[in-house]
């Protein structure tokens, strides 16, 4: 995985930056679904939208469940459950 020396909107300055981030964390969920069992990955992400958008789009099948948090007064509650339904990728709202 690469390393940044820059933080906030200034992580990826480069879409290619961005298609790496989408790539390391759709290996990681992969390898931790494959080797480990994990079911469920919690994200509490702190960054910017474009950063968002591309740990959305490393989420495929055969991953774990992903519950990601918002942030809600003072502290981060869920919001948004990533999972699969038969075969299908499906977004609901946390309860």
């Amino acid at each position: 995985m690469n390393t940044t020396k820059q933080m906030g909107n200034a992580a990826i300055p480069h879409p290619d930056n961005g298609l790496q981030l989408r790539a390391d964390i759709h290996s990681l969920l992969q390898h931790l679904n494959d080797q480990h069992n994990v079911e469920r990955v919690h994200l509490l992400i702190c960054a910017s939208n474009a950063a968002c958008v591309f740990v959305g789009q490393a989420f495929d099948l055969y991953q774990p469940e992903l519950i990601v948090y918002d942030f809600e007064g003072d502290g981060m509650t869920p919001s948004l459950r990533i999972s699969n339904i038969r075969g299908k990728v499906s977004l609901t709202k946390s309860q």
